[in-house]
């Protein structure tokens, strides 16, 4: 499944949270956050929440080999996509994790 970089927020900070799991999943010391949008994720049945950020970064900022902290179990695999490629395939319908829907409409509106 392609998704965007995600994970549960164990600090008061959001955008800590968001800083934390770039490193860990992507390794990428991302230095600068846009806030999207904080959202519920399933109103009326759930109390949880997501905060979204956009961010760039240049191939400098990587720190460490990408793919999940030890331990987890996590198989990550880094997939970089021009903006083309990632409507193409949002619009085929091949990505259909919400949070990468969600961030897909803020950046082609």
């Amino acid at each position: 499944m392609i998704e965007a970089i995600a994970g549960i927020q164990e600090e008061p900070d959001a955008a800590a949270a968001a800083q934390r799991e770039a490193r860990e999943e992507a390794g990428l010391e991302l230095t600068s956050l846009e806030h999207v949008a904080t959202t519920w994720t399933m109103p009326g049945i759930s109390t949880e929440q997501m905060t979204l950020y956009l961010a760039t970064y240049r191939h400098s900022d990587a720190i460490k080999q990408h793919g999940g902290r030890a331990g987890e179990h996590e198989d990550i695999a880094l997939v970089e996509l021009k903006l083309a490629e990632l409507d193409r395939l949002l619009q085929s319908g091949q990505i259909a994790d919400m949070k990468t829907l969600v961030r897909h409409a803020e950046l082609f509106a």
